[in-house]
Order: structure tokens, then sequence, then C-alpha cells
């Protein structure tokens, strides 16, 4: 009778081991985060001045690279605002991502002419599809890098474009106010601190910006 309830109990013990390996199982994977949303702060974001049409090219379109231009052989002003960050992430498995980031900035321009100043606040906003890899993850932190290509929207000042119309066109020149281009962000390191409320910090380059601070939620 004994000899034949032992086969009996290692089954039960084997079933046991399985059912409590299951439930590990279920318990990482209920652990796992596929849903990822977020915002960020970019400053010095760049791309919308290397495709600008040819027929908004003029001194006043500079690369804007440190945020601040004027030049001796060019007396207008920019000033670039830093960029505002909003993401969307569907973590596939724990080191792929894929989503959507949308990024707004402004330009402020001033061009100083013989009759008066022309001023105004060219708005832009950029939409990239982007894929995210986290290539190292510790309890409370992951590292990654991601690629984002997409397009950018740009609003040109009334003011700005009247200058563009009437001055660097001549009168008969006639410009649109919107424009759209082809962009791309490059992150070169990422890391997230936290678990399922975290702060982020990226260093890359594009219109989100060149040095990244914000704060994401997965769920």
């Amino acid at each position: 009778m004994k000899k034949s309830l032992f086969p009996l109990f290692i089954l039960l013990l084997l079933c046991g081991k399985v059912a409590r390996g299951q439930e590990t199982n279920l318990n990482t994977n209920e652990s796992f985060k596929h849903h990822e949303i977020g915002f960020s702060i970019g400053i010095m974001p760049e791309g919308e001045d290397f495709w600008r049409p040819a027929s908004l090219m003029g001194p006043i379109y500079e690369p804007d690279f440190f945020h601040y231009r004027t030049t001796p052989d060019s007396p207008n002003q920019s000033y670039k605002v830093g960029a505002f960050n909003f993401h969307y992430f569907y973590n596939i498995t724990r080191k792929h991502s894929v989503g959507a980031v949308v990024s707004t900035t402004l330009l402020k321009v001033t061009i100083p002419t013989s009759s008066r100043d022309y001023r105004g606040i060219n708005t832009y906003m950029t939409l990239n599809a982007t894929y995210k890899f986290t290539y190292k993850s510790f309890p409370n932190i992951d590292f990654y890098l991601g690629v984002g290509i997409g397009a950018t929207f740009g609003i040109e000042a009334k003011e700005i474009n009247e200058f563009t119309r009437t001055i660097w066109l001549g009168d008969d020149g006639i410009t649109d106010r919107f424009f759209v281009g082809p962009t791309a962000q490059l992150t070169l390191l990422g890391m997230r601190v936290g678990k399922a409320k975290a702060a982020n910090i990226e260093l890359g380059f594009g219109p989100e910006g060149i040095l990244e601070v914000g704060y994401s939620y997965n769920f």
C-alpha cells in the first residue's frame, strides 16, 4: 500500500512545483507594464532651421543652436524657448518599445529695419514616431537609447511673414505662413529612475531638445 502511494506522492509534488512555477511566471507577467505616458522639458531644441523652404531662407533664419543669435552681419535677433514634450510608449518587451512623441517650441524673432522693427513668434509642433531600446535594467534604474522620425509643422508670425513677403522677397513675393518638413530625434543616452512613477533624463539631438528632464508613468 505504501509503495503504491509513493508514486502518487511524487506526482503531487511535481504538480505543486509546476503550479508554483506558473504562479511565479504569472506574477512576473502581471508586474510588467505595457503602457507608458509622460512629459518632459527640453533645452536647445533643434531641427526646423535645417529644412526651411527656400522662400523663407534669409539672415534671420540662421541655425540658432545656442538659442540667442545676433551677428555684426545680421542685426536680426532670434530667441528660441525650450521644447515641451509629451510621449506615449507601448512596451512590447522589457527591452523594446514603440510610441509617439509630440513636441512644441517657439522662436521669438526681431528684425530691425530703417523704417520699423518687425517682431513676432514663430510656432513649431513636431510629431515623431519613436523606437526605444532599453539595454540595461536594474531594480529602480533603466538605461535606454532611441530614435524618432516624423515631421515638424511651423507657423510663421504675421509680422515676420510680412517682412519675408515685402522686404526679403520684394513686393511681388508670395509666401505661406504655414510650412512642414521632415525631422528626427536621436536619444544617445536615456535614464529612467523609479518604478511605475519615475523621473527621466535624456541626452540627444533634435526638436525635443539636447537635454531633457521629465516624468513618466507606467501602467
